[in-house]
């Protein structure tokens, strides 16, 4: 039921986020496969949010969730400690699912559930006209 209700919200999301892996994301028949599609599709969303705050990325270069986080406190970016905490939630998550392929389905809705409260974050974020700092010599 709760899982059905958490599906429900991924089509209720803002637009403008384009969440990444949505269709593979509603479809997950394993907890793990999908804690694995959640931390993809974060590591994606935050990777926009570099580029939409200007970081310079590597175009070659693999970076992870927690990398991406790293640059954008790096520049100063605000990021909420709620926020924080559920992509920290996501990260370890995500790689337990990787590297032991043991998550339960009651982990997954907590994530998923914490993966929608990040995409509506990010959507306020990009959704806000974009400001440049100038400094002006006097």
């Amino acid at each position: 039921l709760e899982l059905e209700r958490l599906r429900k919200r991924l089509d209720e999301l803002p637009d403008n986020a384009e969440i990444p892996h949505i269709e593979e994301l509603k479809e997950a028949n394993s907890a793990s496969i999908g804690a694995m599609v959640i931390r993809a599709a974060t590591e994606k969303v935050l990777r926009r949010l570099c580029k939409h705050n200007q970081i310079h990325l590597h175009p070659n270069k693999k970076y992870s969730l927690i990398n991406y986080l790293h640059m954008l406190k790096g520049q100063e970016f605000h990021i909420e400690p709620q926020i924080e905490v559920y992509l920290e939630d996501i990260r370890n998550t995500g790689n337990n699912a990787a590297h032991n392929f043991n998550i339960l389905w009651d982990d997954f809705i907590v994530v998923l559930g914490r993966f929608c409260d990040v995409i509506e974050w990010y959507s306020e974020i990009v959704s806000k006209p974009q400001q440049k700092v100038v400094e002006i010599d006097q």
